[in-house]
């Protein structure tokens, strides 16, 4: 495969059926790539590169810029970390770097508005999905009426208030059925990884 021997690669196919269908139509799947040969971590370990395919239920990519997700970071005590939004570009294509991870969790400390422990104390366990329309809708509130300003973290992405808001707006996430598309559940436990996920997805 053109890899360094230190280099492992591990694939993780997860089926999600409909209800009251014996048909999985919707499906997501994992590949990571692991830099060292060492034990499991019992903690979270932020990895360099995070990214999420559209596609459709035959597995082909989905073409749909601007659609928006969520990853949430799993608290052992206190709060959990809600970190986005991150969004796809033409290709239907979510990329998400290490530096955006960790401008997310600064942006959880500086809203103040709950508890967090350090995020070396969360569980390996994370979970990516869309934002669902009335996510973006309290997202648009909050931001227009709460935090009025970029909070520490967001101002490495974002040049305004106004522009983070305008993400939210003109997410095209309404022309998905985003309840078809099942939470991604993964484990980041592992040093200097690289995460890739194919989301499925089903428009309206």
């Amino acid at each position: 495969m053109g890899l360094d021997r230190q280099f492992r690669m591990t694939y993780q196919i997860a089926f999600c059926p409909q209800p009251h269908s014996a048909n999985p139509v919707s499906q997501a799947s994992t590949v990571y790539l692991s830099a060292k040969r060492e034990p499991m971590n019992d903690d979270l370990i932020v990895p360099n590169k995070v990214s999420i395919q559209l596609a459709d239920t035959s597995n082909r990519p989905f073409k749909m810029s601007d659609v928006i997700f969520r990853i949430r970071l799993l608290a052992r005590f206190k709060n959990d970390f809600s970190l986005g939004p991150f969004l796809s570009d033409a290709n239907g294509l979510v990329t998400v770097s290490k530096k955006e991870i960790e401008a997310g969790v600064a942006a959880n400390y500086d809203s103040g508005l709950m508890d967090y422990a350090p995020l070396s104390n969360c569980s390996p366990s994370v979970e990516i999905s869309l934002y669902s329309l009335v996510d973006i809708q309290r997202a648009i509130d909050a931001r227009s009426k709460v935090w009025t300003n970029l909070l520490a973290g967001e101002r490495d992405r974002w040049g305004s208030i106004e522009q983070l808001i305008d993400v939210y707006r003109n997410a095209p996430n309404s022309r998905l059925q985003i309840e078809r598309s099942p939470t991604i559940r993964d484990t980041w436990n592992k040093d200097e990884a690289e995460f890739s996920y194919i989301f499925a997805v089903v428009p309206r």
